[in-house]
């Protein structure tokens, strides 16, 4: 990368440090700090790079400044390390601009694609070269649904092309962290009916789990897991914390519930009667990660066992149905000079989204119709000019 580019880079570090430094909230033992690091094949595995995290000194993750140590593969060296710093950067302007201790979840949700957005065109400006072989592609839209946001499945759900008709899609349910350690995910979904929105999260995903993700407890490598999972809890966290966000797999805050209380919501269903908030408390640190750093690290990638990997029909069968799509969708294109990633608009028919946004070159473009006059779609007519 150019100094340009570092420079920009030095600064997020800087400000990285500065969190870390006046956080008091002990992260514990069994915060999966450098998990992400330790599971992708973007990561170079050269032997300085491991020396230093075994030793403690990759902690603010400075030796990833340029892109020395991320591997070309599907994607360029250059771009993976663009989207992995515009990621930092994001959560930390986020903290900073949007992080309140009485700010809804969905306030914070939308912000944080519009920060993305804005990152990733600046990141990729700063260095042309990362463009050389494509553009970053960003697709913001919401699924259309005649429910409430409690109906659904969750919040929101990224989705990154991987290759030819392949995509790995994580699903996540925002929520704000307490001050303290512990924090309650007792919502029923919907009000009033007695079904928890863990049991719907679960619910969700069991269809597209493999065998030895299906029941952790068949198989002890998998208990309380990361991966091989499509829900997550993603947390805001109190801004008197100074921590940055981070996810918890919606079986991990199960495995936990069941640890603490004996109970289990894995295929509960109806609960019948109202559970106390206090009988689903978790704690967000215990066998978290990063959220930054497994979008960036472990969602893009495509041999990580991080999300779940789809077709374009497994997407689109996944927002026709009626509870388990997510609120809002954010697709994140990466730029590659040996895949055709295709288009967002050949993914999500029309009849299944509504506002619908395109960032493309720093721009933004509301809805198709906007979108196609700029940019027509591969082997389609323009607007302006009649079919063939």
């Amino acid at each position: 990368m150019n100094s340009t580019f570092e420079c920009v880079v030095s600064d997020i570090i800087s400000r990285t440090q500065e969190r870390y430094s006046m956080s008091n909230q002990p992260i514990g033992a069994w915060f999966e700090k450098n998990i992400c690091i330790c599971r992708t094949t973007i990561i170079d595995e050269s032997q300085r790079f491991y020396d230093n995290m075994r030793a403690g000194r990759l902690s603010t993750l400075s030796d990833l400044k340029d892109e020395k140590y991320f591997n070309n593969s599907y994607f360029e060296s250059k771009a993976l390390c663009a989207l992995f710093w515009s990621f930092q950067k994001t959560v930390l302007d986020h903290w900073d601009l949007l992080t309140r201790t009485n700010a809804f979840e969905e306030v914070q949700n939308s912000s944080l694609f519009a920060s993305l957005s804005s990152n990733l065109s600046m990141m990729s400006c700063l260095d042309k070269s990362i463009k050389a072989s494509g553009d970053f592609f960003l697709y913001s839209a919401d699924c259309k649904s005649d429910s409430t946001e409690s109906r659904l499945g969750t919040d929101f759900g990224i989705i990154i092309p991987i290759a030819n008709d392949k995509y790995k899609v994580a699903l996540f349910q925002a929520k704000k962290a307490n001050h303290d350690e512990a924090t309650s995910i007792e919502r029923e979904s919907p009000g009033g009916s007695h079904y928890q929105q863990l049991t719907r999260m679960l619910d969700v995903e069991k269809p597209w789990l493999t065998e030895d993700t299906y029941e952790p407890s068949q198989n002890p490598e998998y208990e309380g897991s990361l991966f091989g999972r499509l829900c997550f809890y993603v947390f805001w966290h109190d801004p008197r914390t100074y921590l940055l966000p981070t996810i918890l797999s919606a079986i991990q805050a199960n495995h936990q519930i069941e640890k603490n209380t004996g109970v289990s919501y894995l295929e509960k269903g109806s609960t019948k009667v109202s559970v106390r908030k206090s009988d689903m408390n978790i704690a967000p640190l215990c066998g978290g990660t990063w959220f930054s750093e497994a979008i960036s690290l472990l969602l893009t990638d495509p041999q990580a066992n991080f999300g779940i990997e789809m077709t374009k029909e497994d997407i689109c069968e996944l927002l026709e149905s009626e509870t388990a799509k997510p609120r809002q969708i954010l697709g994140v294109r990466i730029p590659s000079n040996t895949l055709n990633l295709g288009d967002w608009r050949d993914i999500f028919p029309e009849k299944l989204v509504e506002n619908e946004k395109f960032f493309l070159d720093g721009k933004e473009y509301i809805g198709r119709e906007e979108f196609n006059l700029a940019k027509p779609q591969p082997g389609k007519s323009s607007p302006s000019e009649p079919a063939p």
